[in-house]
This record gives C-alpha cells, sequence and structure tokens, in this order.
C-alpha cells in the first residue's frame, strides 16, 4: 500500500507529509504515548488510555513517566486494537524503561498484548533483573510463540538507569528486540506470520484468563510508540539519540 494513503485504522502521517518538512517517524506511527499527559494518545490515532488500579506518574526519561510498584499492581490499558496487533504485516514498538529492582527472578512483562490465561497470546516484552535480560515474544497462532533472547545488558540492569527497546516484527522473517540502539548485538526468532487476537494492549504488565495479571512490571515506563511499519536501524538510532531519547512529534 502506497505511504500517500491514509491507513484505514486511523490517520497517520504520509510519505507527501515527509517530503514537505514533518520527521519520518511520523510515517505509519499507528500511535505514541508521551504519558507526560498520561492517556493521550498521539499520531493521529484516538487510543486513549484506561488507568488500572490508580498508577503513579513520577518525573521520567523525556518528562512524566508511569510508574509500576507492587503495591499498586497498576497499569495502563485499551482494549483490543487490531492496530496494535496487526497480523500481517511488519511492525514496530518503541519505548524507556527503567527498572526499580534490578536483581529480581521474576520476570517482569513490560508491555503487551498478550492473554496469558487464554489462546490470545500476540506479542509481549520483558525483563528479569537477575540475569540482566531483555526478551520479546510473538505468537504466530496465539498459542505457542517464539522468544527473541535473551539480550544481556552489559553492566546489568541497575536500578533506575533508563534503556532504550525496540522490539521490530518483519512479516515472513520474524521479530528482533534491539537495546539501547545495538543493533549489532540484536537478538531474533523466526516467526514468519502472526495470528491477530483479541487481548488489550497493556502497558506495565498482561491480561491473564479476563483479568489484569499482577504484580505489574515493578519498572518506571516512558515513551511508548508503535508503528505499522519496520523501523530503519537509522530511526532506532533517532529514537535513541545517544541515550537521550527523543519525544513525540520528533
Amino acid at each position: 500500500m502506497s505511504l500517500d494513503r491514509l491507513r484505514t485504522f486511523g490517520q497517520m502521517r504520509t510519505a507527501a507529509a515527509a517530503a514537505a518538512g514533518a520527521s519520518p517517524l511520523l510515517t505509519d506511527l499507528v500511535t505514541y504515548y508521551k504519558l507526560s499527559d498520561r492517556l493521550a494518545s498521539h499520531g493521529g490515532s484516538s487510543y486513549d488510555l484506561t488507568e488500572n488500579n490508580t498508577p503513579t506518574y513520577i518525573s521520567g526519561k523525556l518528562g512524566n513517566c508511569l510508574h509500576c510498584d507492587l503495591t499498586e499492581h497498576s497499569t495502563l490499558a485499551r482494549g483490543s486494537i487490531g492496530n496494535l496487533s496487526p497480523g500481517a504485516h511488519d511492525w514496530s514498538l518503541s519505548f524507556w524503561f527503567a527498572t526499580l529492582s534490578g536483581t529480581s527472578s521474576s520476570i517482569r512483562t513490560l508491555i503487551s498484548v498478550w492473554d496469558d490465561g487464554g489462546n490470545q497470546k500476540e506479542w509481549r516484552v520483558f525483563y528479569r533483573g537477575s540475569d540482566n535480560r531483555v526478551d520479546g515474544l510473538v505468537s504466530y497462532n496465539l498459542s505457542a510463540a517464539a522468544q527473541a533472547g535473551p539480550y544481556t545488558i552489559a553492566g546489568g540492569l541497575n536500578t533506575g538507569e533508563w534503556h532504550h527497546v525496540v522490539l521490530r516484527y518483519t512479516l515472513g522473517t520474524g521479530i528482533e528486540v534491539i537495546v539501547d540502539n545495538d543493533v549489532a548485538g540484536k537478538v531474533t526468532a523466526a516467526c514468519t506470520t502472526m495470528t491477530q487476537g483479541t487481548a488489550p494492549f497493556v502497558i506495565g504488565g498482561l491480561w491473564s484468563s479476563g483479568a489484569w495479571a499482577g504484580p505489574s512490571a515493578l519498572t518506571d515506563i516512558d515513551a511508548v510508540g508503535f508503528w505499522y511499519r519496520k523501523l530503519t536501524d537509522a530511526e532506532i538510532g533517532q529514537l535513541y539519540n545517544s541515550g537521550s531519547g527523543l519525544e513525540y512529534p520528533f
């Protein structure tokens, strides 16, 4: 489909707009959550989020961010969004996170479209502090999943230290996990196709058997963007911005 057309699932920046001076990062941007303004969706879509269990917002990587701890079990979510579970299309997810417990041995899901208790598993990304890892999963049939990882963070997952994560899916190939612009060190998994399901989009955790799954991610999360295309290596470098980040509208 030409980038000069509007996608049927929402208004997005086109190639013509990019040529007129807008950032190419606006092309095929489905939604972007600054989280400085809490629930608002940016990028032309109307996918505002809903709060679960009274989330807290604190100073983050780029303005304020979502703060998840074990007391709150809090998440931000949006009911099933077909455009964030794109099925037979390329897509990319970008966000920043800082762990609140770098030595935790528990798997902490950061962002997901994934029902852990039912056959509605599409994709998710998690970390585990005890072995300094970040992993991405994609499901090819809503049940079984391919796992890209672990990506081991050099120097460890230290409490309060921000890291940039990109999940990049290529139809016919599979998933890549790129952390802190380390494209050369990316981890991958083959998954030639994905099936679109009905699980909600969740920041700070996941859905399980019709309920919010706790505990939450035990982390701070900021600057969440989702594209209906494969971000280029150069664009990932722009978003990382030498560790300083780059906020919408780029």
